[in-house]
């Protein structure tokens, strides 16, 4: 029990599951299923060598297929957030985020250094204007969607190859 409670984590993404296809998934549940070594074989003779590719990671959510720009987009639709609403959204966000760090906010955070350099700041942050927000097009439903490379998560349009370094 207590009375205030503070929490983190990440998200770990180094050791990213990859999966078999889904024909070789279907056979490996078929062949648990199986009740004899017949059914077993009638089943293993359908095997194919392709079956072994592995599915690669993908940014979207693993049973509906949908990325998170998508989500957003349909989410915005559903309670009405307009375009404008969100790049002002996002304007502030990078902003405020912006001036904290020039104010030492963050200064409990710990650099680190690479061979391309030091990293001592969140590099998503990308301070603009609602002018310049409103240029772009949509990302992810187009031509009418209001996610964009600018109002959306840093990291959803980073694992967006298309738009990685907008």
């Amino acid at each position: 029990m207590c009375d205030v409670a503070i929490a983190g984590g990440v998200e770990l993404l180094s050791d990213v599951p990859i999966r078999f296809s889904r024909k070789m998934r279907k056979l490996m549940l078929s062949l648990n299923k199986a009740k004899n070594w017949q059914q077993r074989l009638g089943l293993l003779s359908k095997f194919r060598l392709g079956y072994l590719a592995p599915e690669l990671p993908a940014v979207a959510e693993f049973s509906t297929g949908e990325t998170m720009g998508h989500s957003g987009d349909r989410l915005a639709a559903t309670f009405k957030i307009s375009r404008r609403e969100q790049d002002a959204y996002a304007v502030r966000s990078h902003t405020l985020a912006d001036r904290a760090h020039k104010d030492g906010h963050f200064s409990d955070i710990e650099p680190i250094t690479l061979s391309s350099g030091r990293i001592d700041k969140d590099n998503g942050v990308r301070v603009s204007t609602e002018a310049d927000l409103a240029k772009l097009k949509p990302a992810f439903i187009r031509p009418h969607g209001t996610v964009t490379a600018a109002n959306a998560s840093f990291l959803v349009i980073s694992a967006t190859p298309r738009f990685n370094g907008y």
